[in-house]
């Protein structure tokens, strides 16, 4: 996924309680806050407890939700 959109010139940032870094992308888990600001998207790929997720949806334009 990630190597899709930034393939697809996609500016990548992302949140994940239980992955802190992704070395291999140069990618490091930011708060679910900073990740979404300024942000067009929000992908959803796993379903997290302690997730608002409409909440998540109120603070961007776009969700796709792939839970």
């Amino acid at each position: 996924m990630i190597s899709l959109l930034g393939g697809l010139g996609a500016d990548l940032v992302y949140h994940d309680s239980h992955v802190e870094a992704l070395p291999d992308q140069g990618l490091r888990s930011l708060p679910l806050e900073d990740a979404l600001d300024g942000a067009d998207l929000a992908v959803v790929v796993t379903a997290h407890e302690g997730i608002d997720y409409e909440g998540l949806a109120a603070l961007v334009p776009g969700v796709i939700d792939l839970r």
